[in-house]
């Protein structure tokens, strides 16, 4: 581009020969200079930028010398010729360069603008390819504004995720306080449900004691005998649903089991000797299969399922209908069926028939009144014992329950 030859009068100086053509693409913002810092010629992209630069006007006519701190005259600027110079336009753009002394009367500002940011690139009328393919300060705006964008955009980040802590936080101290009020509430339903069934056990138990006495009178007639034992069932009845009641609301905390090895026909005698006068009542038949197998469980907790599970049957079986108990051990495992002669559960229904409260009649036969917490508590029982009851199928031929329970060691604890 540029070439120099020594010529031998001392007051022209070293010669230095430009091929402006190629000027113009490596120095878009060129300025040509002479003697008096007149504009000669500009680079193609000066006049776009600011078509006041035209040839005939001076350097001071458009821009500030910033630096090097020297006075605006040609001898000064080309003594400065290794130096970086910054020139400031009238409109604030800066421009920073090198000057080319090219001979005694020409200088050469080989310069371009300094962006720092692609606003302040379009503020000014510039693109980038306004400059040279070289010019490395549009690389370093785009990667300033790319830079800027990607900090904007992790700025917003943080602060959404700043909300979103913010919101969670609120959501689980409202979690938690309405845990706490929950919490609150089923203890005042636990006591209050332990004190209710507290006041209706002890009247309930007396009258049961009165009616004893009194089916113990002589000269009774067999009418009169016939209404004491109804109420004598209606009394149990009511007794057993306070005791349900109790079961229903205790915390699993304070019903850890007192786990014994025993034998599961023993569990069974004992809650049929609890159920007698409901299989008698119901006239039902009793198809025991208990071989010895020994579990690993709170024997009054099992019996308790048993007996809960052997009401049910029996509300469910028709009058001269069978109630089956089969045991036997798989795998390390208890399974205790107890099979009755009922006509199914509704399938709409099978998924509910273990929540609190439920109450469901077998289909085509009628149910005593409960208040559908018997099939709960002895699956609560059973899973507080590491085991599981399930209604294993229901069909037209009658409803199967299995209770699963771990398999005891060789040694027995009686229930006591």
């Amino acid at each position: 581009m540029m070439s120099s030859e020594s010529r031998t009068s001392p007051d022209d100086g070293p010669q230095i020969q430009v091929d402006e053509n190629l000027l113009d693409l490596i120095f878009p913002f060129h300025l040509v200079l002479d003697h008096q810092l007149g504009i000669l010629r500009t680079g193609p992209r000066l006049p776009l930028w600011q078509p006041a630069i035209l040839r005939g006007t001076r350097l001071s006519d458009h821009f500030v010398l910033e630096r090097p701190p020297v006075p605006l005259h040609f001898d000064a600027l080309a003594q400065q010729a290794n130096s970086l110079f910054v020139l400031r336009s009238l409109r604030g753009l800066r421009f920073s360069g090198q000057v080319v002394v090219l001979n005694t009367e020409r200088l050469l500002f080989l310069g371009a603008p300094r962006v720092h940011a692609v606003k302040e690139l379009q503020a000014n009328g510039l693109r980038p390819e306004d400059f040279a393919v070289h010019d490395s300060m549009i690389d370093q705006v785009l990667t300033y504004e790319a830079l800027q964008t990607t900090l904007y955009d992790a700025t917003l980040l943080a602060h959404s995720v700043t909300q979103e802590r913010d919101a969670l936080r609120s959501a689980l101290a409202s979690v938690r306080a309405s845990h706490e009020a929950l919490a609150r509430t089923i203890d005042e339903q636990t006591q209050m449900v332990a004190a209710l069934s507290h006041e209706l056990r002890t009247p309930i138990h007396s009258l049961l004691g009165c009616l004893e006495v009194a089916q113990e009178a002589p000269d009774l007639t067999e009418h009169t005998r016939g209404l004491l034992r109804t109420m004598t069932r209606c009394a149990q009845h009511l007794q057993s649903l306070a005791g349900d009641l109790t079961l229903a609301y205790v915390p699993d905390e304070r019903m850890e089991p007192e786990t014994h090895s025993i034998c599961v026909d023993t569990l069974v005698q004992s809650a049929l000797e609890l159920t007698r006068a409901a299989t008698k009542s119901h006239h039902v038949e009793l198809d025991l299969q208990c071989p010895g197998q020994l579990c690993s469980a709170d024997p009054r907790q099992i019996a308790q399922v048993l007996v809960n599970l052997i009401s049910n049957a029996c509300k469910h079986t028709p009058s001269e209908g069978q109630i089956r108990i089969e045991a036997r051990t798989v795998a390390k495992v208890v399974q205790i069926d107890v099979h009755d002669g009922g006509r199914g559960i509704s399938e709409h229904v099978q998924s509910r028939i273990f929540d609190r409260f439920f109450a469901f009649e077998n289909t085509g036969s009628p149910a005593r009144p409960g208040l559908g917490l018997g099939l709960f508590i002895a699956k609560r029982f059973a899973t507080l014992n590491g085991g599981a009851l399930v209604l294993l199928h229901s069909a037209s031929t009658g409803s199967t329950f299995r209770l699963t329970l771990p398999a005891g060691p060789n040694e027995t604890s009686p229930l006591g």
